[in-house]
């Protein structure tokens, strides 16, 4: 409190709901006083005075560099009106900006599945306030404030964040920011300049996005059996690659999409030398392969290799399923029943393997380990594999090693698809499946 001239007079802290009649002002009739009240919104806590003082002048009183969320000050001018007691009412106001930002798309098809990194730049680090003239003076210093939207389930096309207090001069310059936008599933930044920033309001930042939805294509079936040959299939555009479904298979698959196979081979054939010890081999250079399939069984008979296993290192065949009956030698006999491809039989919702052409042209497979089970990442083997020809050195079989590489395909996003499915004929031969992408539509079509 100040006298007419400037003065400092006297000073008290008060709690709001706590005040007393001992906390009052004795103070002359007819005088006029300056009262300034100040708070940061804290129970304990208040703000900073220019070098801890605040027995001085109103004309050097400062609050000084000021960095809490909130900052509230009023200054009136009272006369005193002698013979009874006198009141005054604080209502203060606030000095720093507030705002709330919410994110709505412009549809109700719209889902806003994640938002992260949201922030608002440059923001002044803290801001002093003179009481001689109520100005706020600020930090030469920035900083970036973050913003929280909390737990988002993806299920509505509106969030709303926490509010955040901004400590920043008039301005129509700030930036709003977010790293990471998910609607739809479409990821992408967005950014906001020329915001406008007032001090002391409070108010909502709302952002309207028309990003596009993204719809399933039609799902097409797929089946080949022994009579099949090469079946050639048109599939429909996508934006975000295609999903092949496979219910059961057995036992391989070579599928060309758009001109080009999944998998491309080389085999590394031997010549037998003469060695000290007696007749030997040893690799001789690269030759291309020609079978290039998929295939989930080892054949010495048709001289090929298993060339896909699970990534965790487990192989097909490895698991128990069960027991079946069949007739050897005219008796009833229970035959085991292991994971083999062939014994996995799944279903639309649960398939027992799923091929994937991702947007970025890779191929990924997954496969079930039993009927119906949850699906786990499968792995082309690259490296070398042996197995016999029918060719020896001396008494010693031959070996031929063959590197299966994995080639990038592209599934088109503006004319149909062509994909020529295949099987080597390796004793009885089965697929059956499905397969369908995913295509950005306009929000308000759905």
């Amino acid at each position: 409190m100040y006298n007419n001239s400037g003065e400092y007079v006297a000073h008290n802290d008060f709690k709001v709901g706590e005040e007393t009649q001992e906390d009052s002002f004795k103070l002359l009739s007819g005088d006029t006083y300056t009262f300034v009240s100040y708070s940061i919104g804290s129970a304990s806590d208040l703000p900073e005075l220019k070098d801890n003082k605040n027995q001085v002048d109103i004309s050097v009183a400062e609050l000084h560099e000021i960095s809490a969320n909130y900052l509230m000050y009023q200054k009136q001018k009272v006369t005193i009106v002698g013979g009874r007691d006198n009141y005054i009412d604080i209502t203060m106001n606030h000095q720093f900006s507030e705002i709330t930002t919410v994110i709505r798309h412009k549809y109700e098809a719209g889902r806003i599945e994640e938002v992260s990194g949201a922030k608002f730049s440059p923001i002044r680090e803290n801001a002093s306030l003179a009481f001689q003239n109520n100005a706020l003076s600020y930090s030469s210093k920035t900083k970036e404030v973050s913003v929280s939207f909390g737990e988002i389930s993806g299920n509505t096309h509106s969030t709303t964040s926490k509010p955040v207090s901004l400590i920043s001069e008039n301005t129509e310059s700030a930036k709003f920011t977010i790293e990471k936008l998910t609607i739809n599933g479409l990821s992408n930044p967005l950014i906001y300049e020329d915001l406008k920033i007032t001090p002391g309001m409070r108010y909502n930042l709302i952002l309207e996005v028309n990003a596009r939805c993204i719809a399933d294509t039609d799902r097409r079936t797929l089946n080949l059996n022994e009579s099949s040959n090469v079946e050639t299939f048109t599939l429909p555009e996508a934006d975000f690659g295609f999903v092949f479904d496979i219910q059961e298979l057995d036992n391989s698959f070579d599928m060309e999409i758009n001109g080009v196979h999944l998998l491309s081979a080389q085999r590394q054939k031997q010549r037998c030398i003469a060695g000290g010890g007696g007749t030997t081999y040893r690799d001789t250079q690269m030759e291309p392969y020609s079978f290039i399939d998929v295939n989930f069984e080892n054949s010495e008979a048709d001289n090929i290799a298993r060339n896909i296993r699970f990534k965790d290192g487990s192989q097909y065949g490895n698991i128990l399923l069960g027991y079946r009956t069949e007739i050897v030698n005219g008796k009833p006999k229970e035959v085991p029943v292991n994971n083999e491809i062939w014994n996995i039989i799944g279903t639309t919702e649960n398939p027992a393997l799923r091929i994937i052409i991702e947007k970025d042209r890779t191929v990924k497979y997954f496969g079930s380990k039993v009927p119906e089970g949850p699906l786990f990442p499968l792995e082309i083997i690259t490296s070398e594999i042996e197995h016999k020809t029918n060719e020896k050195c001396a008494l010693i079989f031959k070996k031929q090693r063959v590197v299966y590489s994995e080639n990038k395909v592209t599934w088109h996003n503006n004319r149909p698809n062509i994909v020529k499915i295949s099987q080597a004929k390796i004793g009885d031969t089965l697929l059956k499946g499905s397969g369908s992408g995913q295509k950005k539509v306009s929000c308000a079509d759905l």
